[in-house]
């Protein structure tokens, strides 16, 4: 009976602790016969100071964390400013340069305009704005004479010099022909061309007679066949020259137009340095007949001048070294010394003989062809003469193309 109920009491004491989940995690199975070794394996309860010590480590851990994250939240603050401060520059930066580059744009343009403005007042007072305007109105006065102005024709006078610079540079005849240039490619008057004019009265009597009186119109304009006459002179007036002009009515002797304008002085010298009107084949002919060449460039054609001058050039250095060598072997012949031979003790009269011929046959072949070079220097020099007049201008010629175009 005693070992049953021993059975059992350990029975239920072994339920008891099964029962409870404390002790059933704290004590193994075998623990149940030492419970000496239950109770070593307890911690120990930590003092008040392990405490408070745990604790405040655990605080100043915690405060260099939030310490550590506040630096981290700064730093990030602190590049976003940088990164949106350098972004800001980088903008302003830009606006500058584009401020900058419109303002040197807008500069620019500004000079430009003040340029094409001075430009354009500087052409407004200049020879070619200042003979288009006077050909302007000139073409206004022509054009209102009763019938249409295509079915008429009218003639320009060659104008007067009135002033001793103007007739040493015939300004008067370029002046004229500015002015029949004009009427012609911009108004499309029918001109009497100065051919027409020069069989008709003499070029020499138009040259001097340019102001003619009103009462004189009506017989020349009976002699040319035209409806008007345009007259003009022109004088010298300081930093200008001053040209007068008229439009005579052939009719009634009636002047229609007197107009009055100033051109540059130094405009006009140098248009006439170059004026075509100035020029002729006569004048071409003669300065290629002094000098190789001079005619082209007298017709502006500096190529040809360039050809003309080599060819004849090069055609006259082989007939001077030709005549050089001609020239050395007939001294050589004429002056033929036997003592000056270096084999004159051994040289025979046949040898003597044979060089002297030599020498006599070749002064012949080198004066042969220098003469015929000369000839062909000759020649060249001819041709390019010759094409000088050809190609020249002839202003009669010319005012006849101007008309027909």
């Amino acid at each position: 009976m005693r070992r049953l109920r021993m059975t059992i009491g350990a029975g239920l004491a072994g339920i008891w602790l099964l029962s409870a989940p404390g002790l059933a995690h704290q004590a193994p199975a075998a623990g149940l016969d030492a419970p000496e070794g239950r109770l070593a394996k307890r911690k120990p309860r930590k003092s008040k100071a392990e405490i408070e010590a745990e604790k405040k480590a655990a605080e100043e851990a915690a405060e260099k964390a939030a310490a550590a994250q506040e630096q981290q939240k700064a730093e990030a603050e602190a590049a976003a400013r940088a990164e949106a401060e350098r972004a800001a520059a980088e903008q302003a930066a830009a606006a500058a340069a584009a401020e900058q580059k419109a303002a040197q744009a807008a500069a620019d343009a500004a000079r430009e305009k003040q340029l094409a403005a001075a430009n354009a007042a500087q052409e407004a007072r200049g020879l070619d704005a200042r003979t288009r305007r006077l050909s302007d109105a000139l073409a206004l006065s022509l054009k209102r004479l009763p019938g249409d102005h295509r079915d008429q024709r009218f003639a320009v006078l060659p104008f007067d010099d009135v002033s001793d610079e103007a007739k040493q540079r015939q300004l008067g005849l370029v002046v004229s022909d500015l002015v029949v240039t004009n009427l012609v490619r911009d108004h499309n008057l029918p001109l009497v061309e100065r051919a027409r004019l020069s069989a008709v009265i003499g070029e020499i009597a138009l040259g001097q007679t340019g102001a003619i009186e009103a009462g004189q119109a009506v017989e020349y304009g009976g002699v040319l066949g035209v409806r008007a006459l345009v007259t003009g002179q022109i004088a010298d007036a300081g930093n200008n020259f001053k040209v007068t002009t008229r439009v005579l009515d052939v009719e009634s002797g009636a002047v229609l137009l007197a107009e009055e304008t100033d051109l540059p002085k130094e405009e006009l010298i140098a248009v006439s340095t170059e004026a075509v009107v100035l020029k002729s084949k006569a004048g071409a002919f003669f300065r290629s007949a002094v000098a190789p060449g001079w005619g082209q460039v007298y017709n502006a054609e500096p190529v040809k001048a360039g050809l003309v001058i080599g060819a004849v050039g090069a055609l006259a250095a082989v007939t001077l070294v030709s005549a050089g060598v001609a020239t050395y072997f007939t001294g050589a012949y004429l002056f033929w010394d036997r003592e000056s031979q270096p084999d004159k003790d051994t040289l025979t009269f046949a040898q003597q003989k044979q060089r002297l011929d030599g020498l006599r046959t070749t002064a012949n072949a080198a004066w042969g062809v220098g003469a015929v070079f000369a000839g062909l220097t000759g020649i060249a020099w001819g041709s390019g003469a010759l094409e000088a007049y050809l190609s020249g201008t002839d202003v009669e010629s010319l005012d006849a193309a101007l008309i027909r175009e």
